[in-house]
């Protein structure tokens, strides 16, 4: 009878045994399974990251450019409104002087007008002259 008792207890810590083996590789097993889908979720992680990273350095590389672009047009901008300006002073002069011109032009116009009926005046002195001189000769005769 001792011996069975030896031996079910045997057989119960074999059993036990096996459970806490059993138990052991399943722990195993799962520390080994946490291990590789920390290591995945990780690299995906890090994946993920480096993606963000990389579109973050894409984006800071096309504001620069942008800025660059926009830095280009500001002097483009400048440049022009600059030579606008140079143009609104020579189209000014050049008002200026075709009002002076114009202004010249009329005194000129107004003196050949005086020129004019003074040459009419002349004209019509010569001819009252002329007639004079034709009637006195007619006169003579």
């Amino acid at each position: 009878e001792r011996d069975e008792l030896i031996s079910a207890r045997n057989t119960e810590l074999e059993s036990v045994r096996q459970a806490v083996c059993a138990a052991a590789d399943e722990k195993l097993r799962l520390q080994e399974e946490v291990r590789v889908e920390t290591e995945r979720r990780d690299k995906f992680q890090s994946n993920k990251l480096e993606r963000v990273m990389n579109t973050v350095a894409e984006k800071d590389q096309l504001i620069r450019e942008k800025e660059v672009e926009i830095d280009e047009l500001r002097e483009s901008i400048m440049k022009r409104k600059k030579e606008r300006e140079a143009i609104n002073l020579d189209v000014q002069a050049l008002q200026e002087e075709l009002e002076s011109e114009r202004s010249n032009i009329s005194e000129l116009r107004s003196t050949l007008a005086g020129y004019r009926l003074e040459i009419r005046r002349l004209e019509a002195l010569e001819k009252e002259r002329e007639d004079r001189a034709v009637a006195r000769s007619i006169e003579q005769d």
